[in-house]
């Protein structure tokens, strides 16, 4: 049994069943990409909407003067998720550990969102078929990395 499942956790897919799972099997469920993921164009597409520019979430950073990206780590951290939020600016550093804790109605409305617009995954592994993520000399196709390849069992 794992201790900690590190998975895709932000206020546009809150992973409410495997958070609840995870809590009665004493599994530990870690935020990856408390934010919603870099906006690259290729991973998440065009027309991709972030927590961190959604209107509710704009508001209630307003409200407490800090930024969205406050909002949605003091959501997950209030949730009791830990979250692990990339960063290489000093000033995002700095604000990633001044959390504050939300109101009950503003936890509820960023608990909300989801619900609200659907569930948006931004690290989808289907749109990354094709990526050279690891800059090797010689590609080797994604259609025949499996060891399972069904042409390499057909002999």
């Amino acid at each position: 049994m794992p201790a900690v499942n590190q998975v895709e956790i932000h206020p546009y897919l809150p992973q409410q069943e495997l958070f609840e799972f995870s809590s009665r099997h004493g599994i530990l469920l870690m935020a990856h990409q408390p934010l919603g993921g870099r906006p690259v164009e290729v991973v998440r597409g065009s027309n991709a909407p972030s927590p961190t520019v959604d209107s509710k979430v704009i508001e209630i950073a307003t409200r407490y003067q800090i930024s969205p990206a406050q909002v949605c780590l003091s959501w997950a951290v209030q949730k009791g998720i830990p979250v692990i939020p990339k960063s290489v600016q000093d000033s995002h550093l700095q604000q990633n550990i001044q959390l504050t804790r939300l109101s009950d109605e503003d936890f509820h409305a960023v608990d909300q969102l989801s619900s609200e617009r659907g569930a948006v995954r931004f690290l989808d592994p289907s749109r990354h078929l094709g990526f050279d993520i690891f800059d090797e000399e010689n590609d080797q196709p994604v259609a025949n990395s499996a060891p399972w390849d069904s042409s390499e069992l057909s002999t």
